[in-house]
């Protein structure tokens, strides 16, 4: 699968505070990504934060923390964030997102009348003006 990661170093052996507003921020982040194309900008725009293109990697070939977190992701989506030994690190897969269909709903009764009555009234709106420009005498002077 595609990924994509932004970590948050933190040092080791941080502050448990310093984690936790670490954690909140990234949290906050991880709201505002839709895709991987915005991951490098918000790497930009967060200073000391880390953006690596992963490419595409095994589910096997990572560890189980990333591997338990990226299961509970959608396709396109970002992982919750989460505290390891290099920082903070928020993955995001870059597969494209499952379009979500709705099934068709059928217009009442209501709603047909209407709209046929707005096509009707439209269609006499647009031979009246019809009318009026034929009939017009135009002078120039």
């Amino acid at each position: 699968m595609p990924l994509a990661r932004l970590l948050l170093p933190l040092g080791p052996n941080p502050k448990p505070e310093y984690a936790q507003n670490a954690l909140k921020i990234a949290a906050a982040i991880s709201t505002h990504i839709t895709n991987c194309q915005v991951l490098p900008k918000v790497a930009q725009e967060v200073k000391g934060s880390v953006y690596m293109d992963l490419g595409m990697a095994k589910l096997s070939d990572l560890s189980p923390q990333i591997h338990d977190v990226l299961a509970k992701t959608e396709p396109g989506g970002a992982a919750a964030p989460f505290l390891s030994a290099a920082g903070v690190e928020l993955f995001v897969r870059c597969d494209k997102a499952i379009v979500k269909k709705q099934k068709f709903i059928l217009p009442t009764r209501e709603e047909v009348e209407r709209e046929l009555f707005n096509e009707q009234i439209s269609a006499m709106a647009r031979r009246y003006d019809r009318d009026l420009r034929r009939n017009a005498d135009i002078e120039v002077r």
